[in-house]
């Protein structure tokens, strides 16, 4: 897949990737380790999505917890550069891709859950409502 553009100014090293995750611990804390909000019933996730996963720290501490309760949950982190993807992936999924640009067909309607937060200073407002767009065409609408 093409990457068209990447607005990411924090780069793309080591010391980011400890930043991402030390960003994670703290907005943990500051919710009270919710991951995933209580309105949200846990027992019908079977597939997550983490758009703009960086390190895919969200999606690892997500995927202990739902697999307490569901071991065949599917877990797939997306973002614009693979360039912080973690070397050991375990039961995790990883993929290059732009949000303003329509997913792969085999995403569509696939996720119960799309997590996504803090990527509004990487979103031209101009590129809101093709963003908000692909994120609904890969979300699994109950019929």
């Amino acid at each position: 897949m093409t990457v068209t553009r990447d607005k990411y100014v924090f780069g793309r090293d080591k010391k980011e990737s400890e930043r991402l995750d030390a960003q994670h611990s703290l907005l943990s804390k500051v919710t009270g380790n919710i991951l995933i909000h209580p309105s949200i019933p846990k027992d019908g996730i079977f597939s997550v999505a983490d758009v703009g996963t960086g390190t895919g720290i969200w999606l690892k501490d997500v995927s202990k917890g739902l697999n307490k309760t569901n071991t065949n949950c599917y877990y797939h982190g997306f973002d614009i550069s693979a360039d912080q993807f973690p070397d050991d992936t375990g039961n995790l999924k990883f993929s290059a891709q732009d949000i303003t640009l329509p997913f792969p067909e085999e995403h569509w309607n696939r996720y119960d859950l799309v997590h996504v937060r803090l990527l509004v200073a990487a979103i031209d407002e101009a590129d809101y409502k093709a963003a908000i767009s692909n994120l609904s065409a890969i979300l699994s609408i109950a019929q």
